[in-house]
């Protein structure tokens, strides 16, 4: 049996480790090839739900994600099975150039500036949008 690809079980999340708990008890699984959706009102929780899920809150409980574990020993994993589109575009960039931003993962990843400029402006190409680098 294939691990989920998002599984928390009694997730309780909080921004700051002395704060009150923004998330609490959260129990669920989203199998792989599965499409779920995260609705809310603002302030019930959508955000700090994918802030954990990456391990950048602090929570209880355990999240995993492909089978990962979000905790010390499997959060490099977890990451790098893992991506977030902000809903503002401006809040999504991180770096001066387009370049830097479309590369930031593969150099995450130990690729060299080189190399991840290379496949950066390939993958700009293939989009059409080589113009923006």
């Amino acid at each position: 049996m294939n691990a989920p690809a998002l599984e928390f079980r009694e997730v309780t999340a909080r921004y700051t480790p002395e704060g009150p708990p923004v998330l609490c008890d959260c129990t669920f699984a989203v199998a792989a090839g599965e499409k779920a959706a995260l609705m809310g009102l603002n302030g019930s929780g959508k955000t700090a739900l994918l802030l954990a899920a990456v391990g950048l809150i602090p929570f209880t409980g355990r999240i995993a994600v492909g089978g990962a574990p979000v905790e010390a020993a499997g959060l490099a994993e977890a990451r790098r099975r893992t991506g977030i589109l902000f809903s503002n575009p401006e809040e999504q960039i991180l770096f001066p150039r387009v370049l830097e931003d479309v590369g930031f993962v593969l150099r995450g990843r130990g690729a060299s500036e080189a190399e991840a400029d290379a496949a950066a402006r390939a993958a700009l190409a293939r989009l059409g949008a080589e113009d923006l680098a």
